[in-house]
This record gives C-alpha cells, structure tokens and sequence, in this order.
C-alpha cells in the first residue's frame, strides 16, 4: 500500500485531546456509511489464530520451562486461569453462532480506530492510517477501540463481546505461543509478559 506523505504529528502517549475524540467518533461514522466499489474481505467471525491458541496453551500444559526464563511462569500462568480460558473459548463459541445467524449489515470497517493509528496535521486535521484490516464487519468491530475512549456507539451485545473476546483470546494465543517458544527474557520479553497479566491473572 502507498500513499501520499503528509506532514503530522502522533499524540497516542498524551491522548486524544476532546475535539479530536469527537473527530474520530465522525470519521468512523463516515467510514461506516461509505460505499467503495473495491474488493473488499467480508467479517466471517472466523478466528484466525485458534490453531495458535490451541498449539500454545497445549505446551503450556505440558510444561515449557525449557524454552526460556519465562516458561515456566506462564505456564503456571496458564494453568492457574485453565478454567477462565475455557469459560472465555466457550462463550466466543455461543457468540459465533449468533452473530452468523443474524450478521446484519455489514460496514466498511477499520478494526483499530484508535489513538496509534491516527495522526493529527499541522492544520489540526485528524487523519486515520494503518488500513490493513479493512474489512466489511459489523459496527461493533470498530466499537470496541471507540469505547476505550469514552466514545460510545449503539451496539449489540453479542457482536460486541465476540470482538472483546476475539482480542483477549488472540492476545492470549500470541503471548503464550511467545513464552513456549524459544526466549531470551529481553526487555521486549518482560514488556510482553506484562501485557499478557493484563488478561490472566
């Protein structure tokens, strides 16, 4: 993908300031009422990484201290919330269903409109980027960042919770398939760690 460079500025560590929140909500709205005749990918509520999870979380079972300093801590990790996983893989599951059977309409998305994707021109213009995930999805899919940033949109619940569990559990497959593989304990590694605290306990 190539575009134009423009001049502008990141402020994800600050925050958005009000008016750009405000700026977002309205370019996600315009965003879901475009029309674009480009082949676009349509939601299928598929989770891309369960053959990750399922790999990750199998050798965490089986003990995976030998991969790294980390190893054995998450695999403690992953044992102790065992039952909250499977609670979290259940309920995505009863999601699934639902959200196929009655999908709605389906909207041009983003799936992460949220501060590290947007940038803020000299003029004080408010411009989304990474557009690698467009895809046509339900609102919901672009709700779950704008509630994040107190920007509430109307939603149902069911599609929004499989797009909440859809990020915990592919998070939780990217850490864990990190800690049973081959480490080092780098920075990186301990920032990462941290990360994955932020879903088990």
């Amino acid at each position: 993908m190539v575009t134009e460079f423009v001049e502008s500025r990141t402020n994800y560590r600050e925050g958005l300031a009000p008016v750009h929140r405000q700026e977002l909500a309205r370019a996600v709205k315009e965003l879901h009422s475009a029309r674009v005749s480009a082949d676009v990918g349509s939601e299928s509520f598929d989770l891309p990484f369960a053959d990750e999870l399922e790999e990750a979380l199998a050798k965490a079972a089986a003990g995976s201290q030998p991969a790294g300093p980390l190893g054995s801590d998450v695999s403690d990790l992953v044992s102790r919330n065992g039952a909250r996983i499977a609670d979290w893989r259940e309920e995505i599951a009863v999601c699934q269903d639902r959200c196929r059977a009655s999908p709605g309409e389906l909207v041009l998305t983003h799936g992460e409109p949220e501060p590290p994707n947007v940038l803020i021109t000299p003029d004080d213009e408010l411009l989304l980027l990474d557009w690698g995930d467009l895809l046509r999805a339900p609102p919901e899919r672009d709700a779950l960042s704008l509630r994040s940033l107190g920007i509430a949109l109307p939603v149902r619940r069911d599609f929004l919770r499989f797009y909440e569990l859809r990020w915990i559990l592919s998070e939780v497959a990217e850490y864990v398939s990190r800690f049973t593989s081959p480490h080092e304990g780098s920075a990186e590694d301990l920032e990462k760690r941290a990360e994955l605290a932020r879903y088990l306990e």
